[in-house]
């Protein structure tokens, strides 16, 4: 019986995401609605700078997870805050901070250039 444990051991990619760690952490950010305005927010905020924002979405899933202060999450146990912080270190944050900017960039309507139809 194949468990969440051996998916986690693989050290191949994981539904077209570095690791299962990046791509679990993207798929809750893509599911919760609440979560998904705040990640928005913050790649429109950082939208010109990916290592500020690489940082941010970490610091944001810290704050969710309870390892930081801000959103008022209780703290996990000494064990399972360990547990989260080795796992969160698995997670390639420079990969979501770029399929982020990238949603972005194609959502923007493209500029008008003066050529093209006429009225």
């Amino acid at each position: 019986m194949k468990t969440l444990c051996d998916e986690c051991r693989k050290e191949a990619e994981y539904n077209g995401w570095t690791n299962f760690a990046t791509w679990g952490a993207k798929l809750i950010m893509d599911n919760d609605s609440g979560l998904w305005d705040l990640v928005r927010d913050l790649a429109r905020e950082h939208r010109d700078n990916s290592a500020d924002l690489q940082d941010a979405l970490r610091s944001l899933t810290e704050e969710l997870c309870g390892l930081e202060d801000g959103l008022g999450v209780p703290r996990p146990s000494l064990m399972a805050a360990q547990l989260l912080g080795a796992a969160l270190c698995e997670v390639n944050w420079r990969e979501i901070a770029e399929s982020l900017l990238q949603d972005l960039a194609d959502e923007e309507p493209e500029e008008d250039n003066g050529e093209g139809a006429t009225s």
